[in-house]
């Protein structure tokens, strides 16, 4: 129940980017610039993300625009927090997690968590949500 309690405190709360710096960069520019920063994450993202290989390869090169849960894939592989996430998600056209929202209540806690995509699947499972594939 101490999940639970923190997920309904992380519904009330504001996770709206701050920084305005990526406001002239593309999705792929600021993904380019979050695996930087996050080197180690990087190197394993395809098989953190279960993401088919030619699929993963037309998001980062800009040939696709990822849906909202290949983001959040890519951002739960790359071990990114919230912010770094809604900026991403924010640039490929999607809409930004809304604590409001249970679903993304639990990807804000996996995100600050630095929960992997299987853990972050079980959390979803457990509350009858649909899963990231």
């Amino acid at each position: 129940m101490e999940l639970w309690k923190e997920i309904e405190e992380l519904k009330k709360a504001e996770t709206f980017p701050q920084n305005k710096e990526f406001k002239n960069m593309t999705f792929v520019q600021y993904l380019e610039n979050c695996k930087q920063r996050h080197p180690r994450e990087a190197k394993s993202i395809r098989k953190n993300t279960l993401i088919d290989a030619n699929y993963l390869y037309q998001i980062t090169s800009g040939i696709r625009n990822p849906g909202k849960d290949k983001v959040l894939q890519i951002a739960l592989a790359l071990h990114l927090k919230t912010e770094e996430t809604n900026i991403l998600l924010a640039l490929s056209k999607n809409p930004m997690l809304l604590p409001s929202q249970t679903r993304d209540a639990i990807f804000i806690f996996a995100l600050e968590h630095e929960l992997s995509l299987e853990e972050t699947n079980n959390l979803l499972l457990n509350h009858s949500l649909s899963l990231l594939f």
